[in-house]
């Protein structure tokens, strides 16, 4: 079986009550979802159809790599009883058992267990290794085992090269396909496992592998184009902001190997954006999302307090442009994120409606609908700005978001840092080391403390938005 196949899986079980052909079906789905090809009576056999030749695919379809046998009392007493859809499923399997052929064929999952605790399993069975999905924790739990079996990946078996999980899905039209590494990752994160760490760099790297199923290889793209593109990803960014969440919310990911893990994401995320046959095709909707990712990051470590995770991001040097030979110098700073408005230019700015920042529109547009709250988007966006103006240096950000803010209002993080404490540790992710940068600031813009950033008669007023007056003046 290649790395890149989709398995077919014929799916025995018994119609034993509604909450196991819906429990059933639910197991179904997720299987797709990991990308295996599920052959299944309920989606595939219709009325009129043969329902013996139907069963008979079990082992007269030869593109039926795997069968999966759903074992509750019911299954299990049609089996041994030789009665209804399950009984004729028995004649088929149990010949193929008993004679030894394609035993690697078959696996029984067992759905229920009697009142002593013996699992409930057909007489031809007896004596195999079953999967135990008898209770919903067990379900979850040994999901995995499942899908090691079916894509022929135990788990002590050496990892390919490049550590491909065995369980990606391989269908771009559903999505980015990391919709599985995702749930296992959550369901890992909330219960502590101790392999969480591992599930979450996992899942990064799915992400960023798999963006290159929205590759565009046309370097004539157009900037609809692009954009269309952009806006299939919002799915994924909204996945990704809860999976981060997650990380940053759960202890089983130590704050070292979070920090360590998304700026290496972004990194790889950088050589997406910048690669080295850049004349073969276009990757602004990969740069878009970049910036995107990046305010959203920054925003979620701002929001829970992870300051030292803030700190990391922006102090960190990146290096997935410059590797790949499409920019120039040995290392590139947060800045290299930053885009601008000229994919969405003409298209945010239709006959009657004027956008001031057309990707700033839609990037606070998409934050109205994600995890993380719209006002702490772009809130980030901001500090983000601050940061390269107090640090005076060839650093530029213009936060595109800032005239959704309200230009004459301070952010949140500035009302709470008239605690010394507070801003002790909000003064490290801004990149100072006193107050004095912070008045300097302001004092070197006109006495109302307004900056350069304008649109038209709004101008942002760095006094109003810090509050320097007030900072660190309460203990």
């Amino acid at each position: 079986m290649s790395s890149g196949d989709s398995p077919k899986v014929f799916v025995s079980y018994a119609w034993s009550s509604p909450d196991h052909e819906q429990w059933v079906l639910d197991l179904c789905q997720r299987l797709v979802e990991a990308s295996v090809d599920i052959i299944l009576d309920k989606w595939d056999l219709r009325e009129g159809q043969n329902s013996y030749q139907f069963m008979e695919r079990i082992v007269n379809d030869s593109a039926i790599r795997k069968v999966i046998i759903i074992s509750d009392r019911i299954y299990a007493e049609k089996s041994n009883d030789r009665r209804g859809g399950a009984g004729t499923e028995a004649q088929i399997i149990s010949p193929q058992l008993y004679s030894g052929k394609d035993e690697g064929r078959f696996a029984l999952v067992v759905r229920e267990r009697s009142e002593s605790g013996e699992p409930f399993v057909p007489t031809y069975y007896h004596g195999r290794i079953f999967i135990d999905m008898s209770t919903d924790e067990l379900a979850d739990s040994n999901l995995e085992q499942l899908l090691r079996w079916i894509f022929d990946k135990p788990l002590h078996q050496r990892p390919p090269l490049g550590t491909r999980p065995s369980f990606l899905t391989d269908e771009p039209e559903v999505g980015l396909g990391t919709e599985f590494a995702a749930s296992q990752f959550r369901r890992a994160a909330r219960g502590g496992s101790t392999n969480s760490a591992n599930m979450f760099r996992e899942y990064l790297e799915c992400f960023c592998r798999n963006l290159d199923r929205f590759a565009i290889l046309d370097p004539r793209a157009t900037n609809s184009l692009v954009v269309k593109q952009f806006e299939a990803l919002r799915q994924a960014k909204d996945e990704y902001v809860r999976v981060v969440l997650d990380a940053v919310d759960h202890e089983s990911v130590s704050r070292q190997k979070l920090s360590m893990y998304l700026v290496r994401f972004f990194d790889d995320l950088l050589e997406r954006c910048y690669p080295a046959k850049r004349d073969r095709e276009s990757t602004d909707h990969f740069k878009l999302l970049a910036h995107e990712l990046f305010v959203s990051v920054v925003g979620i470590a701002i929001w829970r307090e992870e300051f030292e995770l803030a700190k990391s991001l922006l102090a960190a040097p990146y290096f997935g442009a410059i590797k790949s030979g499409c920019r120039s110098g040995q290392r590139d700073s947060y800045a290299v994120f930053w885009q601008g408005d000229d994919r969405l230019q003409e298209l945010r700015t239709p006959e009657g409606s004027k956008y001031h920042t057309p990707f700033g529109q839609t990037l606070q547009e998409r934050a109205s609908s994600g995890a993380l709250p719209r006002d702490q988007f772009l809130q980030a966006d901001l500090l983000i700005h601050l940061r390269a103006e107090l640090a005076n240096g060839d650093d530029r950000w213009y936060p595109l978001t800032w005239i959704y803010v309200g230009h004459h209002r301070a952010l949140e993080v500035f009302i709470r840092a008239q605690s010394a404490q507070f801003f002790g540790k909000l003064k490290e992710v801004l990149g100072i080391e006193s107050l004095d940068p912070i008045r300097e600031l302001v004092a070197s813009n006109d006495p109302m403390g307004y900056g350069r950033i304008r649109l038209g008669s709004s101008v942002l007023s760095y006094a109003a938005l810090m509050l320097p007056d007030a900072i660190a003046t309460r203990r």
